[in-house]
């Protein structure tokens, strides 16, 4: 079964979004549902999206990560991402690429 799953925590200013599972073709209607939904009603600015815990990302998967890097911008926010080595090269260049959560809080 292919599925999507999120673990949200808001802590000093930033959501962090832990993403477990795949994000694909199949999924894209769950992370727009939860991820993309949450982030626009609450007018969220700073987010790391960790997908230490994802195990496929297809191009639809890369495309929501960018989609997401827009409408927080629309907000003048940051977004930083997290465990995504394989692919950093086909994401947006404005997104923050760090190493862990951690260094989130050092550039907020």
């Amino acid at each position: 079964m292919i599925n999507i799953d999120a673990i949200f925590e808001f802590r000093k200013g930033i959501l962090f979004i832990r993403l477990l599972g795949s994000i694909t073709k199949e999924t894209v209607n769950k992370y727009l549902e939860n991820v993309t939904l949450f982030i626009c009603n609450n007018h969220i600015k700073n987010i790391t999206l960790n997908f230490n815990r994802v195990e496929k990302i297809d191009d639809i998967g890369i495309s929501l990560i960018n989609q997401t890097y827009e409408i927080v911008s629309s907000y003048n926010g940051t977004i930083y991402v997290t465990g995504l080595n394989d692919i950093s090269n086909k994401i947006s260049r404005n997104i923050n690429l760090i190493n862990n959560e951690l260094e989130a809080f050092n550039n907020v």
